[in-house]
Formats: structure tokens, C-alpha cells, sequence
């Protein structure tokens, strides 16, 4: 559970004498991800989210250095990388002096941080304590792979359900590379395979916009769509960029859903367990949104989906929570561009 790490490092704190501890996400190309204990999460909040984090030597240091235990990762610096060295800055500003930490590998070219921290006054960790923490690291080690397979079993389910909907579908980094993807969009003329195991849109235009997306700090946490103009026999579609279910708040998560589906200028109400697959609604919210989509208006929608009007209000803004629409118009729009692919 992603919420039961904090608890994990305050237990960390206690048995290492620490003041702080965290457990940092680092991916080659993206802004990392965290979890933290209460004295340094305002000071990592602003690290990542300023983008300082792009020139952090310590995150260096953990790339080239191979950690079988916990190191002090100060003197794993050289001269110049601590003489600019924002987060040793962070840490003085904060009364902390003392920092050791241990690095694990995992896939997708991440690594996995997990540092702790003193105050200044307290001195420098004995050898007693970094004992401790070497003998419990085999564990955090475990548990840590364990929840990024997690991750990894969760994108591979989405596609594989969205296969059997009917819907090419893959999972991606923040980087494009790919995590998971079904059968459908590998045959999808569509894609391409691009360097770097990432995956490219066909349509440069579209391309373009998917990368800019998946670049945003909140890529992970929003829904987008793309428009796919018609390419030979290939009618018009839409790229649409969600957040994986249950991943928004996992520290190993941070997935993004790709799922294309094609427009129907026509006839393009979407069915209700597509819609429901799609954006994690439930069966009547699911429902109020199909009627929505076929042009009824909210109190008739609510009228033939049996709920009173203010069900019907409050359902309508849970499905803008979970579609990223902020009015009834942009979400008829969005959902207009979802149906299934015709079968192959």
C-alpha cells in the first residue's frame, strides 16, 4: 500500500536514530517520486517541483556508485559536486548535517533511494546504527522490488483488459518508453517502435503533443486526448493519455494509460462498460455519462437512468473528477471520440 511507506520510514527513524528518512524514485528521464517523513517532505516537495532535482549530484552519485549497504553519501561526493550541492544546502537549512543512504536497482533503468538523515548536533551515525540499517536493508530491498513488480503486474492487466474490450492499449514511463502493451496497438499502424524501447505515434503532430504530455509534472495524474487525423485506409481517431488506476498516489506507479480509439462521425455513442473501463467509472456513473452523450440533457439523462437530479449532480461531478472535464459540454466532446476499434 502506497500510504504505509511514511509509516515504514518513521520506524527507520527510530531504529537508526534518525531525524529523517525518505525513500526516493529516480527514473532516467522523468522527476522522481517520494515518500518522506514529516521533517524533509516540504523541503523534497520544493526540490522536485522546481526542477533542482536535474542538477543534484547526489542523485549522480547513486547512478555510478554500486551501494551494497548504507554509505554516508557526503564523502561519495567529489570537491566539485559539493560545492554545488543543493540538497546539502536543503539539509543545513533544515539543521541536518549527517545523510548515509543505500541505492537498489530496478527495472526500467530506475533506482530506488532510500537515505536517512540527522541533526547536526546529534553528530555523525555510529557504527552501531549503520549496522542496523545494513541488516534491515535485505528487507526494505524486498519490499521495495516487490511493490514496483506490483506496478508492473497492474500495467499489464489494464492492457490485457482493454485488449479484450476491444481497445489498443499500451502503458508508458513518463519518458514514452513502454511498460505494457496488448496485442491490438502492436498491430496498430498507428504506432511505431521508436529508440530507447519508447513507442511513437505515426502522426508527427500527434507525436508531438504525446511527449509534451507525458513531459508535464501532472502526466500522471490528469486525462488528455490527442486527435489522430486519417492516414490512408486509417479514419480519424483519438490518442487518449489517462492516469493507470490506483497508481496516482504510488511511488512506484506514476504509469501512463495509452488507449486509441477511432471516430465514428455518425453514430459515436460510446457503450457503457467501455466508458466505465476507460476512466474507472462506476455502472451508474457509467450510465449517466452514455446518456449525457447522446444529447440528452442532465435531468432527462437522470430521468432514464432512474436517479433523482441531485444524484445526478453529484454523479456528474465525480465523472468530471475521474474524466479531467470541468463542464458537461467538454466531457460530451471527450467522450464522442471513444468507441471500439472495429475487430481485425
Amino acid at each position: 500500500m502506497p500510504d504505509l511507506w511514511v509509516g515504514v520510514l518513521d520506524e527507520v527513524n527510530a531504529l537508526s536514530g534518525s531525524a529523517a528518512s525518505s525513500l526516493i524514485l529516480f527514473d532516467p528521464v522523468a522527476q522522481p517520486r517520494f515518500k518522506a517523513t514529516e521533517r524533509t517532505h516540504a523541503s523534497l516537495t520544493t526540490h522536485v517541483e522546481s526542477g533542482a532535482w536535474k542538477a543534484n549530484p547526489r542523485q549522480a552519485v547513486a547512478s555510478r556508485t554500486p551501494w551494497a549497504g548504507f554509505r554516508d553519501v557526503g564523502m561519495a561526493l567529489t570537491e566539485a559536486e559539493r560545492a554545488n550541492d543543493p540538497v546539502g544546502r536543503s539539509l543545513d537549512a533544515l539543521g541536518l548535517g549527517w545523510q548515509i543512504g543505500t541505492v537498489i536497482p530496478l527495472t526500467l533503468g530506475q533506482l530506488a533511494v532510500i537515505t536517512c538523515e540527522r541533526m547536526i548536533a546529534s553528530g555523525p551515525y555510529e557504527a552501531l546504527q549503520v549496522d542496523r540499517l545494513d541488516h534491515l536493508r535485505p528487507h526494505l530491498s524486498r519490499a521495495v522490488l516487490m511493490a514496483a513488480r506490483l506496478g508492473l503486474e497492474r500495467a499489464r492487466g489494464a492492457v490485457a483488459t482493454l485488449s479484450a474490450l476491444g481497445l489498443p492499449a499500451a502503458v508508458l514511463t513518463s519518458g514514452g518508453k513502454v511498460v505494457a502493451v496488448n496485442d491490438r496497438l502492436e498491430r496498430s499502424p498507428r504506432v511505431a517502435p521508436g529508440p530507447y524501447g519508447r513507442l511513437v505515434l505515426t502522426s508527427p503532430m500527434a507525436d508531438r503533443m504525446l511527449r509534451e504530455i507525458l513531459a508535464a509534472p501532472d502526466a500522471a495524474a490528469r486525462s488528455r486526448s490527442i486527435p489522430l487525423p486519417p492516414d490512408g485506409e486509417q479514419p480519424s481517431g483519438i490518442a487518449h493519455i489517462l492516469p493507470l488506476r490506483g497508481a496516482a498516489h504510488d511511488i512506484f506507479g506514476g504509469f501512463t494509460l495509452l488507449v486509441i480509439t477511432t471516430l465514428d462521425l455518425v453514430d459515436n455513442v460510446p457503450k457503457v462498460e467501455l466508458i466505465a473501463a476507460l476512466y474507472d467509472l462506476t455502472p451508474r456513473e457509467a450510465q449517466l455519462a452514455t446518456a449525457l452523450t447522446a444529447g440528452l440533457t442532465l435531468k432527462q439523462a437522470a430521468h432514464e437512468s432512474d436517479l433523482r437530479f441531485s444524484t445526478a449532480r453529484s454523479y456528474l461531478e465525480r465523472i468530471f473528477r475521474k474524466t479531467g472535464a470541468t463542464q458537461q459540454s467538454q466531457l460530451v466532446s471527450l467522450l464522442k471520440g471513444t468507441r471500439l476499434s472495429p475487430p481485425e
